[in-house]
């Protein structure tokens, strides 16, 4: 019987510790989590205001979708066509499509690097 006894003490005595770590954990996690949602919300750029700063105006409401002017070559007719929810953009002319960020690093010839630092993100 004291061998059970003793077993049966090790094994509450593992749990106990498991559960502490996980615990901890947790909390570790949690605090991260927090952190990665705030610091996620500080870095989102609005598009409309974004694209502005380029020349190119967009309105809210409406498509989702909206045809504008390319600023990387001269056009006649509107030919790129940019996301006012999430500020991606795609040029049927050729150009290319991508992201803000990817916009911001075409237009001003910098690196991602770069590119995050100036945008602030």
């Amino acid at each position: 019987m004291g061998m059970i006894n003793k077993l049966y003490a090790e094994l509450k005595a593992e749990q106990a510790q498991k559960q502490a770590i996980g615990k901890q954990n947790a909390r570790y996690t949690g605090l991260n989590n927090r952190n990665r949602h705030n610091h996620h919300q500080r870095k989102q750029l609005d598009p409309i205001a974004f694209y502005s700063g380029f020349g190119i105006s967009l309105k809210s409401g409406g498509s989702e979708w909206q045809l504008v002017k390319c600023a990387f070559h001269d056009d006649k007719k509107p030919s790129m066509s940019v996301n006012i929810k999430h500020g991606g953009y795609n040029c049927f002319a050729g150009c290319g499509k991508g992201s803000l960020i990817d916009f911001y690093m075409k237009y001003n010839n910098v690196d991602f690097k770069t590119a995050c630092r100036e945008l602030n993100i």
